[in-house]
């Protein structure tokens, strides 16, 4: 529906740890401090270090996860794409992933900590 913005920085979720994971009917929420967030209310992508392929994705609602491996650890690089999709890497070599993969609908949203954006 919307798109993420072609000149979208990522820069602020590096060094930021990811403190909580909270699950609803229809979102999975991760939540950084400072007020940054990301909200899943479509696919996502939780892929482990020795994992090589992307064919993990789950769709919310989640009836299962490994997604509380994640809290506390630190996120060392994130970056947006021409898809929409958002990456998110963390210290421990787990990687996360936000798809743009509903053109009816939000796929999922970001708050910087000052404003929010709907893709």
């Amino acid at each position: 529906m919307y798109k993420l913005p072609k000149d979208f920085d990522t820069a602020f979720f590096v060094g930021k740890t990811l403190e909580v994971v909270l699950f609803s009917e229809n979102t999975v929420s991760f939540g950084f401090g400072d007020r940054v967030s990301v909200t899943a209310m479509s696919s996502l992508q939780h892929q482990f270090p020795a994992e090589t392929d992307q064919s993990n994705v789950q769709t919310v609602p989640l009836s299962e996860s490994k997604l509380m491996q994640l809290p506390g650890h630190v996120v060392t690089h994130a970056t947006g794409d021409e898809n929409g999709t958002l990456t998110i890497v963390f210290d421990n070599g787990h990687v996360l992933r936000f798809f743009d993969d509903d053109p009816h609908y939000e796929c999922y949203s970001i708050s910087d900590g000052k404003r929010e954006i709907y893709v």
